[in-house]
């Protein structure tokens, strides 16, 4: 079917994608400043009308950075009242297109009401939700981003009348991907919107009645120009080879297996001494700390040393690799395991697993979907991009649907996903386990399991996630202690303790499946009808205790945060007793609710169990319960760790934000944590004390050319036999890299004119792809807003990590354009890689120190502070040389890549301790005070 006769028989030969330009989000309160309407008959753009708008309020600069539209653009303009009657004759009767409609036609309904115009009865159609249903694993749905991905121009974006015509094209895009469904996997859609009224319903009905007159329930309008080929979480292999004898020479050599099977393999130093101690570490009984330069190759080392365990007569389970980043198990599990694999012709099963949450449960969400009570036409249109990647996956990680993902339904997944008692037991059986059953069951089977750090670090707090193993590797093990604050850190707050009450009360909406079950049982065990009385008493008893405990909280801290700080502070509680000695009363009382709720669950779960105690005519029902009842306990213990026995070797703090209500910031949430001050001794007791071979591996493990701040910080110092060794990069950085390093009597890292000027004129003097490092995001955006006030700022290509601005969009960007100018904070001084011409010239602006105020920092100096340890030179200098030579390590990344890198802050000439971390960087450098000497 071509273009023109699939509109027609879609009723949209002719449509209208619209655009407004505003004030502000509000409709109410807001006002539009750029209105476009542009007919597109057969797919072709025609008649447009476009026109500023007067607001008769101040643009503010926020609105004109983004716009571009002045308060001196719009002067002059017609006003609202004067281009009403147009603008409601440019949409006429015709279907509307936009991008996120719910937004425009939000205003459009305002202006009904404020001149008295009858609602129009348009169609609606939302490119941002389609977007998201058949782009449902592309890593962001701006228009932007989808004008770039379907090649269309994107300069001018975030004017009306440029939106609107690349809406209207990517519209038509978006059909033709629509088109390639069939009536089996569009019906499934249609039945879920039933009883839903959204933009787009429309749409898929009609396509639903085009391909029923077409009556092939399998066949499709078009058909697809490539097919997206799902990712596996399983990797099997069958090969003849056993490779108990083989060495990493013999690997890794020139003339080796890898350089006779790939032509692209080039032998790098110190690999084969690096694979050699790997091997003769998890295949022998050891342990070691491994520094391994960039560009080494270190990951194929040391997989070749995991797969060859699989050979050792003594092993105990899977070699279980531990990453930090998603990017790092991506290549490990799809490129160089496989490549090394089938290189050396050897029989392999390697999994890649995340903890159960992070898989869909099929029965969960077929019941989700079938119980109208439970969502929101919002809500229900935030899933139908799960519909369309349920067709297509075969891991059921929810990774993979950015489209549902995007939409930042957290509460949904919560509803949706795999869940204790579910996917491996009989509840699920008729969906054979969904995806988490069986990849639990191949777990068993694996040779290696690549993980994240997080979940290596659950199953050292909890045993039983993973089978049982004796051989661990993580890289990226820099970041191994901050991944275990965040895993073994206690939290109170409303985000997890109203979800939890929710999730217990049978008289939630989202509840109502179990509740239904208890009901049916109270038609005949009057005292479950007794019981489930007391439980919602019980439930609200608590909701209202710890609603007072946490707001006189709120209200004794006032003064310690700030309404218009974007950052607050998190002041650490140096007393308990003092602190909730002024709550004394509500913190009681809701210690009391606690264990009243605590016993009125439990006797509920007695008795269902009394009733049933094989546990199967009830299956679902008690395993809500036995949930409920562990989730209860785990609350009452947060409370009593943050409230009760203050424990020294502990650090305890609060947070806090204003929270919007009825449009006003006018009332402080408050939330409240605990840490371990040192978690080494867990590390060493929980994680490698359980492991007989262990490696732990990364780019930037030594300080000042010594091991002895990780060992220590990371709890290995006193362990025996630990292997300690480095082997440095294969790239010469000296010949690759043009080091400048600012050196002035003036420290500039906090004058942002100063340093806009300076990049902007390394952007304007190279014209090569760039990266800017930043310790702040006020600082980026600071700079950003003045990099754009420059003379030709706006025609800059610059991708800036601000708020609401995805990583990958920001990578693509860098791709997108030779020039490209990148601000990046935190996620980018690691993880990413851009080599070649990708990036060129990398920017540090000031050196990445913690944040001293931050409650684990404050109370890990002060420790060893106490403890006679300079912490200062000991900790906080350490940990930013660390970083700092991460940041560095995103210049060069291949043996054929050079670039410059510049640093901004002075202190690594003026300060004694700038001699520590120039030592952490592989070149020299060229200290200069005037940015002119930064030549070509």
């Amino acid at each position: 079917m071509n273009k023109k006769d699939l509109l027609n028989a879609l009723n949209l030969s002719t449509y209208v994608a619209f655009d407004f330009e505003t004030t502000g989000l509000d409709p109410k309160h807001d006002k539009i400043i750029e209105v476009a309407a542009i007919h597109f008959v057969n797919g072709k753009p025609k008649k447009k009308y476009s026109t500023l708008i007067n607001p008769q309020v101040a643009i503010s600069p926020f609105i004109t950075g983004i716009t571009g539209i002045t308060n001196e653009m719009v002067s002059n303009a017609p006003k609202e009242e004067d281009v009403i009657d147009d603008l409601f004759k440019a949409i006429g009767g015709y279907p509307l297109v936009a991008h996120n409609i719910r937004f425009d036609w939000s205003y459009i309904l305002e202006l009904c009401k404020r001149y008295n115009k009858d609602i129009p009865e348009n169609s609606l159609y939302d490119t941002l939700q389609l977007a998201r249903a058949m782009l449902f694993d592309h890593p962001v749905f701006n228009l932007a981003a989808l004008s770039e991905f379907y090649g269309l121009d994107s300069s001018g974006s975030h004017r009306a009348e440029k939106d609107t015509e690349n809406c209207g094209n990517i519209f038509l895009h978006l059909l033709d991907e629509l088109s390639c469904y069939t009536l089996e996997e569009i019906s499934r859609v249609i039945s879920v919107l039933e009883k839903y009224d959204i933009p787009n319903k429309k749409l898929y009905v009609d396509l639903a009645n085009i391909l029923v007159k077409k009556g092939d329930l399998k066949g499709s309008l078009k058909v697809r120009a490539s097919e997206r080929k799902p990712r596996q979480s399983v990797y099997k292999f069958e090969g003849s080879k056993n490779i108990a004898n083989v060495s990493a020479a013999d690997v890794f050599s020139s003339g080796g297996i890898l350089s006779k099977n790939y032509e692209w393999y080039e032998d790098r130093i110190n690999q084969v001494e690096y694979a050699n101690t790997c091997d003769n570490i998890i295949n022998g009984n050891g342990s070691g700390v491994l520094e391994a330069g960039t560009g080494l190759g270190k990951s194929m080392a040391y997989l070749f040393a995991s797969i060859k365990r699989k050979y050792q007569t003594d092993t105990r389970g899977p070699v279980v690799i531990g990453c930090n980043t998603k990017h790092l198990q991506d290549q490990l599990f799809y490129k160089d395991l496989p490549q090394l694999t089938e290189a050396l012709k050897t029989s392999l099963s390697a999994l890649l697993i995340k903890g159960r949450k992070n898989y869909i449960c099929r029965t969960r969400f077929n019941w989700f979907t079938s119980d109208s009570n439970i969502a929101s036409d919002q809500d229900i249109e935030a899933i139908i991009p799960i519909l369309f990647w349920l067709e297509w996956t075969e891991s059921g990680d929810i990774s993979e649907c950015s489209g549902f993902l995007n939409t930042r339904k957290i509460w949904i997944w919560s509803m949706i996903c795999s869940d204790t008692g579910f996917c491996t037991g009989d509840i699920c059986k008729r969906n054979h386990g969904c995806y988490y059953g069986p990849i639990r069951k191949l777990m068993y089977e694996a040779d290696i399991i690549i993980a994240n750090h997080s979940l290596l670090l659950s199953e050292a707090k909890s045993p039983g996630i993973l089978p049982e193993h004796d051989t661990i590797i993580i890289d990226e093990a820099h970041n191994l202690v901050k991944s275990g604050y965040d895993q073994f850190k206690v939290n109170l707050n409303h985000q997890n303790v109203l979800p939890l009450l929710q999730s217990i009360n049978p008289s939630h909406p989202r509840s109502r499946r179990w509740n239904n079950v208890i009901q049916s049982i109270s038609d005949s065990e009057p005292s479950v009808k007794v019981l489930r009385e007391s439980l919602l008493s019980d439930i609200e008893e608590v909701r209202i205790s710890f609603e007072r405990f946490m707001d006189e909280i709120a209200n004794n801290n006032e003064d310690q945060f700030n309404r218009v700080r974007a950052y607050q502070e998190r002041p650490i509680i140096n007393s308990l007793e003092k602190e909730y000695s002024l709550v004394n009363r509500e913190l009681s009382n809701f210690h009391t609710t606690i264990q009243s709720l605590l016993l009125c669950f439990n006797n509920l779960r007695k008795f269902i169990l009394q009733i049933d105690s094989s546990r199967s005519k009830y299956a679902y029902l008690h395993n809500i319960l036995d949930k409920g009842l562990e989730n209860i306990n785990e609350l009452n213990n947060s409370v009593n760790i943050l409230t009760e026995n203050q424990d020294f070797d502990w650090v305890y703090w609060k947070e806090g934000f204003y929270k919007s209500i009825g449009g006003k910031t006018d009332r402080l949430q408050i939330s409240l944590h605990a840490s371990m001050i040192d978690i080494s001794e867990i590390l060493r007791n929980k994680l490698y004390s359980r492991n007989s071979n262990f490696v732990l591996t990364s780019a930037t493990i030594k300080v000042d050319d010594s091991f002895d701040y990780f060992l220590n910080r990371n709890g290995l110092e006193n362990m025996e036999d630990i292997t300690t060794n480095d082997y440095i990069s294969p790239f010469s950085y000296q010949d690759q890299v043009v080091y400048y390093q600012y050196g002035g009597t003036n420290d500039i890292t906090g004058d942002i004119s100063k340093l806009s000027d300076i990049i902007y004129y390394v952007h304007k003097t190279f014209q090569k792809r760039t990266m800017v490092l930043f310790t702040s995001i006020k600082m980026l955006e600071n700079i950003s807003r003045k990099i754009k006030e420059k003379t030709d700022g706006k025609d800059i290509p610059l991708f800036a990590q601000s708020r609401g601005a995805s990583k990958p969009s920001i990578i693509k960007g860098m791709h997108m354009h030779e020039n490209a100018l990148l601000f990046g904070t935190n996620s980018f001084w690691e993880g990413v890689d851009l080599p070649g011409e990708l990036l060129e010239i990398l920017i540090v602006v000031k050196l990445p120190f913690d944040v001293p105020s931050d409650p684990l920092i404050k109370s890990y100096s002060k420790y060893l502070d106490m403890n006679g340890v300079n912490s200062f030179m000991n900790y906080a200098v350490p940990e930013c040389a660390i970083r700092f030579r991460q940041g560095f390590g995103r210049l060069i990344r291949t043996t054929y890549d050079s670039g410059i890198f510049i640093s901004l802050d002075n202190r690594i000439i003026t300060k004694r301790y700038g001699e520590v971390i120039l030592n952490n960087i592989p070149t020299d450098p060229i200290v200069f005070s005037d940015y002119s000497s930064i030549k070509k």
